[in-house]
């Protein structure tokens, strides 16, 4: 039962801090377009690296074995 109320209490930390990260974009900057598109080549760069370093090694170990 202690996993779950750490889970929930962990997912509402990072969905509040979503929020919170966009209305602060949304509010206060006057250049939007670049702190987005900014962000997005970050986070797509985050999903590369875990699709290549992390993820495809460990489908050929899983076929190979």
């Amino acid at each position: 039962m202690n996993y779950v109320i750490t889970s929930f209490i962990i997912t509402f930390i990072s969905g509040f801090s979503t929020m919170i990260g966009t209305i602060i974009i949304f509010l206060n900057l006057k250049n939007k377009n670049n702190v987005i598109s900014s962000s997005l080549i970050f986070s797509s760069s985050i999903m590369l690296y875990l699709s290549i370093f992390d993820l495809i090694p460990e489908a050929f170990n899983y076929f190979n074995n």
